[in-house]
């Protein structure tokens, strides 16, 4: 049908004659959007456990005792309405298991994850987040970086990896010189973390993205 698409436009045009409304045809039956369709890097979790862990540093916990639980959160629930019958982890149960365990970061992953009850471990190192634009007291500006990877729980070490190690960096808001005022940072904190998911989970299913000009 694409390859047909603009035969018929090109052959309507010819019948209506006139350039200007040969344009107007072509502008009205072209996609506004081109897109193309990038195939998911790890097709094996439908059907799955996952478990979402986040490991940050002590500062940073210190600063928002709460992103470990809400990044977790936001992550399962993207993964949850993007992939077919995936089951995630309740991300209380893992903060209270990095709680309960001390030095849980140096256990293999695949144990972690078996720990947990979970096929696999999706585990985010935390490297940078805040919510304030730097050397601000009153812009907010969220920024996150994370190093990615996907542990299976069936497999030891070092097979166990079966996706990343992969960086990615977001912020929020997007396409802007500076921060923005607000009254608080949970709006700013729930839509880097909101970013941040997207693009991680893209990873495992397949979507459209805009087609580079």
């Amino acid at each position: 049908m694409k390859n047909i698409l603009p035969i018929l436009v090109l052959l309507l045009a010819g019948l209506v004659g006139g350039c200007g409304q040969a344009s107007f045809l072509v502008y009205l039956f072209s996609p506004e959007n081109p897109t193309t369709t990038v195939e998911a890097e790890y097709k094996d979790l439908s059907d799955a456990t996952v478990a979402v862990v986040i490991y940050t540093s002590q500062s940073t916990q210190v600063d928002h005792p709460l992103v470990r639980l809400a990044l977790a959160s936001v992550m399962g629930t993207e993964m949850k309405q993007r992939l077919h019958q995936v089951s995630v982890i309740d991300p209380r149960t893992v903060v209270k298991f990095q709680d309960e365990t001390p030095n849980w970061e140096t256990l293999p992953r695949s144990q972690v994850a078996r720990t947990l009850g979970a096929d696999y471990l999706l585990y985010v190192v935390l490297s940078e987040y805040s919510t304030m634009e730097p050397s601000s007291l009153n812009l907010y500006r969220g920024q996150a970086t994370a190093d990615v990877s996907l542990f299976k729980a069936a497999l030891d070490e070092p097979q166990c990896r079966v996706w990343g190690r992969e960086t990615f960096h977001v912020s929020y808001p997007q396409n802007t010189a500076v921060g923005v005022t607000a009254s608080n940072d949970e709006e700013i904190a729930y839509q880097t973390q909101r970013l941040l998911a997207d693009l991680v989970v893209k990873k495992f299913y397949k979507h459209k993205v805009p087609e580079k000009s």
